[in-house]
């Protein structure tokens, strides 16, 4: 038979899409672009990948739907096996699109009349059975509300202490209720209220998601190495998304996807495009990385920020491309926190097994342990935008989703905790990995260049916040270090600042200097250290009495030297830096006494 479907609803309302419905043949309807028949673009968010299918059954139009969405005929629920009649409108879902079905040379207008005469009042049995449902669910509910009322009259019981004897006199013996304990109470309580929502299963979340995710190749014509992971943003457009930091590799040519098991052709990679905030938190974390470097290093601080980046794929290879994945739109930012459980999707590489040619992704369970902002702070909704993780990750998971229990994704993996190895190896640790909120990718998509202004301005702040600890906590840093050279694990070792003063470093036209004398008032090991004020390298030299010196010329902002001098002898200190720029630095003088 010839079947119509025509639209009633939505952005394509009133077109028409016409089946040759055969003897077991169907019509699938949904939102998935390859598995349907009757394909509803994304706009139909409340229509499913897969929503219902209509076949053709003994010459009549049944329909088949999913269990979760539910499907209206002729505005009555539809069940398994419900015939749709010529005319009959479908609506998909409750609040969801109509279309209209109409039915062309029905095998059942030039049929034999019927050999069953269908008395009045017959009910199909599936529907019997779904009314019988109906009625089971009700029976339930009504007991629930008594198991619930009959758990408050026992919790209260045992509030109060309260003991009641309830004597049964049956052939079996006796019955006595009794107060519950606190644990019996709890575990009742638990029983009863207990969510009847069926508990998602991550395994299908990661299993539906993984064609839509792909490991980021670079081949230029003799040999294959992984970048990192990239996944399915915008089908149509040929957007993919992954890290800056991946995307950074970028070169013309060279750049490919490659699907599991390479199964297909390599998806090549015309251009790529970075978050504008990426690059400028990368300048000021190696502006500021000197002070940072102090008591604990800027990785203790910070993770980088923006770290998002879109993979354009040409015109001609988006064909080839899986459906793209949901991504969590801004209502669903507030649920992500400490708890809630989330997925990764990945190719990670980097010191393991790991088959290039025919890449096998790999998926890791796990949860959210904590969002801040990229400072490690607390931080407002708006700016909490590092998404804190459980899930294992090492080099080549960058760009990784993470999926929520819908599928949706919520970040996208860029970061880990490590510790360096032998041979530089990076070792996980803290089991802490990190993930860019997606509301990033949605900036770098509609240009967004007033976020990332206004973001700059607290970054600055924050940094400078955190060098100005830096400097409070050198002093300390420096005599705690100086303490251990001198005292060698003694604790009768006394370390005291002696002298404490700011210098200019004048510019003669070869070099800027800044130079002075220190009269020992006792026999004494010193350190004397400077530091630059606006953290530019300096270094530092001492002229011994015994015309003997002491050099610090590594690349640091805080050069220091160790002498030993007797009582009133002079020890000359010199500042220097050889480019012509005003530098102030702070000196100071530690001395150890026994």
């Amino acid at each position: 038979m010839k079947v119509t479907l025509r639209v009633l609803d939505g952005s394509l309302a009133g077109k028409e899409f016409d089946f040759d419905l055969q003897e077991g043949t169907e019509v699938r309807i949904g939102r998935h672009p390859v598995r349907c028949q009757l394909v509803l673009p994304p706009d139909y968010s409340t229509v499913s990948r897969q929503h219902c299918v209509l076949r053709s059954v003994l010459g009549r139009v049944r329909v088949r739907v999913n269990k979760e969405n539910p499907v209206f005929v002729a505005g009555a629920p539809a069940w398994d096996e419900s015939v749709v009649r010529d005319g009959a409108e479908l609506r998909l879902g409750a609040q969801g699109p109509r279309l209209q079905m109409v039915i062309h040379n029905s095998e059942s207008a030039v049929d034999l009349r019927a050999t069953v005469a269908i008395a009045a009042g017959y009910v199909p049995p599936e529907q019997a059975v779904q009314e019988e449902a109906h009625r089971t669910a009700e029976e339930l509910r009504g007991h629930r509300r008594k198991v619930w009322i009959g758990a408050m009259l026992l919790g209260a019981a045992a509030a109060v202490g309260l003991f009641v004897a309830i004597e049964a006199h049956v052939e079996a013996g006796k019955l006595v209720a009794t107060t519950l304990t606190a644990a019996q109470r709890q575990s009742v309580l638990d029983l009863v209220g207990r969510s009847s929502q069926p508990k998602v299963d991550l395994g299908d979340v990661v299993r539906a998601a993984s064609p839509s995710i792909y490991c980021v190749v670079d081949n230029d014509g003799t040999s294959v190495r992984p970048l990192g992971t990239a996944w399915v943003l915008d089908r149509d457009n040929g957007q993919v998304a992954t890290n800056s930091h991946v995307a950074e590799e970028f070169v013309q040519g060279r750049m490919f996807l490659r699907s599991v098991g390479r199964q297909g052709e390599d998806i090549p990679i015309a251009a790529a495009r970075q978050h504008p905030g990426y690059q400028r938190y990368t300048q000021l974390c190696e502006k500021f990385a000197g002070a940072l470097m102090i008591d604990g290093g800027a990785s203790s601080k910070t993770v980088v920020a923006c770290d998002v980046a879109l993979l354009q794929v040409p015109e001609e290879a988006r064909a080839r491309l899986a459906p793209a994945l949901p991504v969590l739109d801004a209502k669903g930012f507030a649920q992500i926190r400490a708890g809630r459980a989330c997925a990764s999707v990945g190719f990670p590489a980097e010191g393991l097994a790991f088959n290039v040619d025919r890449p096998q992704s790999r998926s890791h369970l796990g949860h959210v342990i904590a969002v801040s902002d990229f400072f490690m702070a607390p931080a407002s909704l708006e700016a909490a935008q590092l998404v804190h993780t459980d899930l294992p990750v090492n080099g080549g998971s960058s760009g990784s989703p993470v999926l929520d229990e819908d599928g949706r994704v919520l970040g996208i993996i860029n970061a880990g905790s490590f510790t360096l190895g032998m041979e530089g190896r990076r070792i996980p640790i803290a089991g802490t990995t990190y993930a860019q909120r997606i509301d990033l990718l949605q900036e770098l998509i509609l240009d967004d260049k007033g976020a990332q202004s206004a973001r700059e301005l607290t970054w600055e702040s924050a940094f400078l916040a955190m060098v100005d600890n830096a400097k409070k906590s050198l002093e300390q840093v420096l005599t705690e270090r100086f303490r251990r050279v001198v005292a060698a694990g003694r604790d009768d070792v006394k370390v005291e600042v002696v002298v404490r003063g700011r210098s200019e470093l004048a510019w003669d036209g070869k070099i800027a200097e800044s130079d002075f004398a220190f009269q020992a008032p006792s026999s004494a090991r010193y350190l004397f250290c400077a530091m630059s004020e606006d953290m530019e390298d300096i270094d530092a030299v001492a002229l011994l009495p015994d015309g003997g010196r002491q050099v610090d010329t590594a690349a640091d902002w805080y050069p220091c030297v160790v002498v030993s001098a007797q009582k009133d002898e002079t020890v000359h200190f010199i500042v220097l830096r050889n480019v012509d720029k005003p530098v102030a630095a702070t000196i100071f003088v530690l001395r150890a006494l026994d």
